[in-house]
């Protein structure tokens, strides 16, 4: 049986999802809004672990990557769980071909890939101070002293970019890591985990004023039947739909019933099991594993 390959942002990697249990276990008695709010200069080497044992291993016992390999029947030494918190469509696609460049290329043709793609309105920077890509997004304006330096570019490329600009460059992410998976021989699930159809714009737009009025036209050549479709009728561009937030988690009347808690609206770990369903289902029914 093939190996999985998961990428995505924290819908994927479970953020809040079993902190409760985690800090049973370990006798941590400070909070989940504690260890996000409170300055990381302030923690002790003490509370740097505890936050990074739950991070990098105890909740991937219990997340999506995790849940999905149950049920398809693979043991956690073919699972690799490359999601993390507030990752952008940007270092999702590179990360994942990054990953699989590792690979010898005979042996690529035995992985699957499982891509949960993120919000639109994030984006992937160079950090000099920090020598690493970073993730941004337009809410970490002034709130974390880390985006301080950021906070033009946030604004630019971000806050005062055009809905169309986004769409484009989500787009673009979905072209390169599709074209590479298949080039490789690579079976692939994707689905929307943020977000909803009013993201986006499907109406004709120029390529080029003046001399050369092309349309630009590139959601037609993303192959939809490798995506999970929301709606109840099958969607013709799914990548450009609904999402699992905007039909399973965020849902108008039902009053946080799906979320971690009232204040942290990622799914909570009864709305993660129901979508890891929806996902193993999926890949069955694809035969991608065989």
């Amino acid at each position: 049986m093939k190996k999985i390959v998961f990428n995505g942002c924290s819908f994927m990697a479970g953020d809040e999802l079993v902190w409760d249990d985690y800090s049973k276990e370990i006798g941590n008695k400070l909070s989940w809004e504690w260890f996000t709010t409170v300055q990381s200069v302030q923690h002790t080497t003490e509370n740097r672990v505890i936050w990074n044992e739950y991070h990098n291993v105890y909740k991937r016992k219990y997340n999506l990557p995790q849940l999905v390999s149950e049920l398809v029947g693979i043991d956690t030494d073919n699972k690799i769980d490359l999601s993390n918190e507030g990752k952008s469509n940007d270092m999702i696609s590179l990360a994942t071909v990054n990953y699989i460049l590792s690979i010898p290329i005979e042996d690529r043709h035995n992985y699957h890939v499982v891509i949960g793609w993120s919000s639109i309105a994030r984006a992937m920077k160079f950090g000099k101070r920090t020598k690493s890509f970073i993730n941004l997004n337009p809410n970490q304006l002034g709130k974390h002293n880390f985006a301080l330096e950021y906070e033009d570019y946030i604004k630019v490329v971000l806050i005062d970019a055009d809905d169309v600009d986004l769409y484009i460059n989500y787009i673009k992410n979905i072209l390169l890591l599709e074209n590479f998976l298949q080039a490789n021989g690579i079976s692939y699930t994707f689905y929307r985990a943020l977000g909803n159809s009013k993201d986006f714009i499907i109406e004709s737009l120029a390529f080029q004023s003046g001399i050369l009025q092309d349309t630009l036209r590139l959601v037609e050549s993303l192959d939809s039947k490798c995506w999970i479709n929301f709606t109840s009728t099958e969607d013709t561009h799914p990548s450009v739909g609904e999402s699992w937030t905007s039909t399973m988690i965020q849902v108008p009347g039902h009053n946080g019933k799906f979320w971690v808690s009232p204040k942290n609206a990622h799914p909570n770990l009864d709305s993660v099991k129901s979508f890891a369903t929806i996902v193993a289902r999926k890949i069955k029914e694809d035969k991608c594993l065989d």
